[in-house]
């Protein structure tokens, strides 16, 4: 998976530890349909999601203020 540059911090978008990114579990069919529980279906580790959706967010915010 390729690095985003994000000013001076590197996000990427991690798989999911329990799918491996699937955002389905096959031998949990017979539950929601085999939906993963960790990413809700996402397929991204939700603890690398949010720290990624935070650097974007401070970004947009740097990018706004120097407007």
């Amino acid at each position: 998976m390729m690095p985003r540059r994000i000013t001076n911090k590197v996000a990427t978008a991690h798989s999911c530890s329990r799918c491996g990114g699937s955002g389905h579990m096959s031998g949990y069919q017979h539950v929601q349909g085999g939906v993963c529980f960790r990413c809700d279906g996402a397929g991204v580790d939700p603890a690398h999601a949010e720290a990624a959706k935070a650097a974007r967010e401070e970004e947009n915010s740097v990018a706004a203020a120097a407007e």
